[in-house]
């Protein structure tokens, strides 16, 4: 799972990110004195399999519904075609 191990390095590295004073860095400060980047690791890493297994589910959507799309097209070319 290397999207699973990039996204933790990537938390990992917000965590131990050196204080900066623009506005992105007051905004990691706030929202890591908080709490709220520790809490969203939690919850992604409980939830990573559903969210994983949603995220899987949409994708075979829009690809089934592509595929359906290209296969009436490909019909309506053959039906000219044989005309």
């Amino acid at each position: 799972m290397s999207v699973y191990n990039k996204y933790n390095d990537l938390l990992d590295y917000i965590a131990n990110m050196p204080e900066k004073s623009d506005l992105l860095g007051v905004a990691l400060n706030i929202m890591q004195s908080i709490g709220l980047i520790n809490a969203f690791n939690d919850v992604f890493t409980i939830f990573s399999p559903f969210i994983i297994g949603y995220l899987s589910y949409r994708v075979v959507i829009i690809l089934y519904k592509s595929a359906e799309s290209v296969s009436n097209e490909l019909f309506k070319v053959g039906v000219l075609v044989q005309q």
